[in-house]
């Protein structure tokens, strides 16, 4: 009897979760096509000084990354995978912007980013602002951001090295890990255009 009834609870639940699991399979396949909102309204200037607001990402398919000027590796090579991506998958600005979003706004100047982001790209995109207003960002997007002090005054950020792929709307459509390789990200860049058209 015990082990009947240890069968027949072990069957209920391999049903739930096989229920749960095609739920899951239909809700993602559906977010999947259409992307998810992602983040929330802001209020910050680019490297000219300008003002920029949300519909900055809803301008055209974007490559989105979060990072800092003063960052020894990862920023700056991130940058330079994302147009040479861009570049390998035939596409250029015209077809899909690229944005980075300081997280160090204190020191991220507007000319800062200016002279920083020329040395990638003429035609990167890079947004700064009040400390409060980016640091909020930041958290809307759910951004990993922790201030690591090197020596003295000296400091640096573990951050999030994710790169977020938005289409034309501002959904949220893909990622790009640190992990993967030029051409998983080229294929998904050709993919966000291409379906963004």
């Amino acid at each position: 009897m015990f082990k009947f009834k240890t069968i027949m609870i072990c069957g209920v639940l391999i049903l739930l979760g096989a229920s749960f699991g095609i739920s899951e399979f239909f809700a993602r396949k559906h977010i999947d096509e259409a992307g998810f909102e992602i983040g929330a309204p802001f209020n910050l200037v680019n490297q000219y000084g300008q003002a920029v607001d949300e519909r900055v990402l809803s301008a055209m398919p974007t490559a989105l990354f979060f990072g800092f000027t003063h960052c020894p590796d990862i920023c700056p090579t991130t940058l330079s995978d994302m147009t040479l991506w861009r570049e390998e998958a035939g596409y250029s600005a015209q077809d899909l912007q690229i944005i980075f979003i300081t997280i160090d706004p204190v020191r991220d100047t507007p000319e800062l980013l200016k002279n920083y982001l020329a040395y990638f790209a003429e035609d990167i995109i890079g947004l700064t602002g009040d400390e409060a207003q980016v640091l909020q960002l930041v958290a809307d997007w759910g951004i990993f951001r922790e201030k690591v002090i090197i020596n003295g005054d000296d400091f640096t950020f573990d951050h999030t090295a994710t790169i977020f792929l938005l289409n034309r709307s501002g959904r949220l459509k893909g990622t790009i890990s640190l992990q993967e390789t030029a051409d998983i990200a080229v294929a998904k860049i050709r993919n966000l255009v291409t379906s963004s058209s």
